[in-house]
């Protein structure tokens, strides 16, 4: 609940932003998504909402952030795994040429999933490739190479690392709305625990 009052509050910073003189454009989509996260050995099905949102606040310096949250059910278990991923951070766009942008950053991202939890710094790649006036596909990877997790009190924590990646593809149906269809897939990988999640769906994009 904490993750997402923070990001809510980000979001809102973000948006506050981007109305006022500095940030040249916002961009934000959100989906709802549905797939299989299996956690060890067992595997769960899930559904939950991705939300992404990105302001330019100076030219080619932009300001990003994303949050997962998504439920799932194991059969033959009375318990629902939660499975929440958030990342924040900044990127630049290396790239700007006529349809494709390319953009390079990193941030700070948090994991939790049943008694699993991570932290730690990411760097992301990213990339926008407009193939038609009205259709656009997105995508970026995130990868921390040292992702830390705390077990317990008094107990050394586990490392691993973090990858995370998203693909979408947006059509345009009025001047700042879009619809889209997104694939996402997570694997945090502690050494002795692993996550590994493919969720996929559809949703809008707010373009200004």
């Amino acid at each position: 609940m904490k993750k997402s009052l923070v990001f809510m509050a980000v979001t809102v910073l973000v948006l506050t932003a981007s109305v006022g003189v500095l940030a040249a454009s916002f961009e934000a989509d959100g989906s709802y998504l549905f797939g299989e996260t299996q956690f060890n050995d067992t595997k769960s099905k899930d559904q939950g909402f991705l939300v992404n949102a990105a302001a330019e606040i100076y030219s080619n310096i932009f300001v990003d952030g994303s949050l997962l949250s998504v439920t799932g059910e194991v059969e033959g278990a009375e318990n629902k795994p939660a499975q929440r991923l958030m990342l924040i951070g900044a990127k630049y766009r290396v790239l700007g040429d006529e349809g494709l942008e390319v953009f390079a950053g990193g941030g700070w991202g948090t994991y939790d999933y049943e008694d699993l939890d991570g932290k730690g710094i990411f760097g992301k790649l990213g990339l926008r490739f407009d193939v038609h006036p009205a259709i656009s596909i997105v995508g970026d990877v995130s990868y921390a190479p040292k992702f830390k997790s705390d077990v317990a009190e008094g107990v050394d924590g586990l490392e691993g690392t973090l990858l995370s990646g998203r693909a979408s593809v947006s059509y345009q149906v009025m001047s700042d709305l879009g619809i889209q269809a997104t694939i996402m897939h997570n694997t945090v990988d502690m050494g002795t625990e692993k996550v590994t999640s493919t969720l996929y769906g559809g949703g809008i994009v707010l373009r200004f």
